[in-house]
């Protein structure tokens, strides 16, 4: 399967969604080690339903217009080769270096160079060397769904935050909280939002006042 064909399983909805630089830029301020200014990057990995068990990234740091861009738009920058590139191959070497045998997913992020202070942007199940995908899996669905997907409330966040507390004694930054928090809620099996981070900052500020 090459890059091109996987953008294909993606809905209309998520390659036309607009990317908001600006809402990412304002929800990401306050974290250690990014600018007001900073460049946006949009990045694809493959990864399993548990983003935290493991990933590797097929797409590295396309550059986002400051005005931002739909992926659509975004994935139109990529030259004829790198969207011919057969990632087969890559899959297979990833699965056999995890000993994983599971679905394979790939996953679109808002990001800052590099991948840190991401956000997720969408996520779909990748085909097997068939064609053929798990008709039961939850992602394999339009991203209306959306709505109905979790976003971590005012307790997830404080019982993560104060779980950290006990074992780091260092500042913990908002990924730190983040990361961990999702590896609970996925574990409690629970199907988070693509934009779940975003939400959960924006929501921050109102439980703060």
């Amino acid at each position: 399967m090459t890059i091109r064909e996987l953008i294909k399983n993606l809905s209309d909805a998520d390659l036309d969604k607009r990317i908001d630089v600006a809402a990412w830029r304002e929800a990401k301020k306050d974290n250690e080690g990014f600018s007001s200014t900073e460049k946006a990057f949009l990045g694809a990995a493959i990864c399993e339903q548990n983003m935290s068990k493991g990933y590797m990234y097929i797409i590295d740091d396309i550059p986002i217009p400051d005005a931002g861009a739909s992926i659509r738009e975004l994935f139109k920058t990529l030259s004829d080769k790198e969207l011919d590139r057969d990632i087969d191959d890559t899959i297979a070497k990833w699965r056999e270096k995890k000993s994983y045998k599971g679905i394979v997913f790939l996953r679109l992020f808002l990001q800052q160079f590099g991948g840190r202070n991401y956000n997720g942007l969408a996520k779909v199940q990748i085909p097997d060397k068939n064609g053929k995908i798990d008709p039961t899996s939850k992602d394999n669905v339009n991203s209306k769904k959306d709505a109905s997907l979790y976003v971590p409330t005012k307790e997830d966040f404080v019982k993560v935050f104060r779980e950290l507390l006990k074992y780091q004694k260092l500042e913990i930054s908002i990924d730190q909280v983040f990361d961990a928090m999702e590896v609970k809620l996925i574990k409690k099996g629970y199907e988070l939002q693509e934009d779940w981070r975003t939400i959960t900052e924006q929501n921050i500020k109102k439980w703060s006042k």
